[in-house]
């Protein structure tokens, strides 16, 4: 179970693990402090992927596939 998980069933805020979190998703400390219970749940792992999941190649490449970047419109001008 992670550690925000663990220290809320406890009864207590867990400031210190919110902030880590917030860090590691690259937010400042006034981003952290603005943020909801429902946005501070998004950030963590989902407990269907397990809490040290990663993305791996194999799931890269199916998104990839299934979600192709469009090629860039042209714009007429000659080259």
């Amino acid at each position: 179970m992670s550690q925000i998980r663990t220290t809320i069933m406890s009864n207590k805020f867990p400031w210190r693990a919110v902030f880590r979190l917030a860090m590691t998703h690259g937010l400042s400390p006034e981003q952290a402090w603005r943020m909801t219970p429902g946005e501070i749940l998004s950030l963590m792992p989902s407990r269907r992927d397990g809490a040290d999941s990663k993305m791996s190649h194999a799931r890269l490449a199916d998104l990839m596939a299934r979600y192709p970047n469009e090629a860039p419109a042209e714009s007429g001008a000659a080259q």
